[in-house]
């Protein structure tokens, strides 16, 4: 669940909680995401790491904790990767502190924080041709950054280029009704460089419901409480990007 779904799908209480960096309350959620994460981030970023040396930029939509670009950046063998975060301000700024309260401050100079709404704009962030895209790890919002207590003594990265670009959306489509999820898919293929990969990390349902893991079920009634929509399968989201692919293409 992504902070927000719960500003979009839930009450009063739940819209304070992604409104200010100060909240306790968006702090213990972003903490709880993120030891969610974590594990299964690292997990699966061990096992993609051929895909990922052949990338030069990695993007993660409503990227929450960090805890995917934590994993991703972390791993000895992508020492020369960058990456952008993307979310909504106050989860930026969370996902920026916490990296840098847990140590993770190296990182963040191989990192931009870029804050916004996923759901609005025609491309996310790291399309090319983006010319103007150096990733300066003081910014966490698209205006001018204020000053940073970080030096930079990495070289000044350069634009991004066609190619070795991923984008990811982690436990981000579970939140939203099938419409919506097909826009943010379409939105990422005409983001996509040529080259560029897609990933989806999702906790998967059954075909047969009678088959799905007690924790995927869990989770689906969680996410029809809580957000839009709720654990999808597999052949779901393989339709929803077959779809996506002929929108962004303009096919009628």
């Amino acid at each position: 669940m992504t902070p927000q779904a719960l500003l979009c799908g839930a009450a009063q209480p739940a819209t304070l909680m992604v409104d200010s960096l100060q909240d306790d309350r968006l702090v213990a959620f972003g903490y709880a995401m993120h030891s969610m994460t974590i594990r299964s981030a690292t997990t699966i970023t061990n096992s993609l790491v051929p895909l990922l040396k052949t990338m030069r930029m990695v993007v993660d939509i409503a990227g929450g904790s960090g805890a995917f670009l934590q994993a991703i950046l972390s791993h000895p063998a992508l020492s020369s990767l960058r990456a952008i975060h993307f979310e909504l301000p106050a989860v930026s700024a969370f996902a920026r502190q916490r990296l840098i309260q847990d140590g993770h401050r190296h990182l963040c100079r191989r990192m931009e924080f870029i804050a916004g709404d996923m759901f609005s704009g025609g491309v996310f962030p790291g399309h090319a041709p983006f010319p103007a895209l150096t990733l300066n790890p003081t910014s966490t919002s698209t205006q001018a950054p204020p000053p940073d207590p970080i030096p930079n003594t990495s070289p000044t990265p350069g634009p991004v280029s066609h190619g070795g670009v991923l984008y990811i959306f982690s436990s981000v489509l579970h939140d939203w009704p099938a419409e919506r999820n097909i826009a943010l898919l379409a939105k990422a293929v005409r983001s996509l460089p040529h080259g560029g990969t897609l990933l989806v990390h999702e906790m998967f349902l059954s075909a047969d419901p009678t088959q799905s893991s007690t924790i995927a079920t869990t989770m689906d009634v969680a996410m029809l409480m809580w957000a839009e929509g709720g654990q999808c399968t597999r052949d779901q989201v393989d339709d929803w990007l077959q779809l996506a692919v002929h929108i962004a293409r303009g096919a009628k």
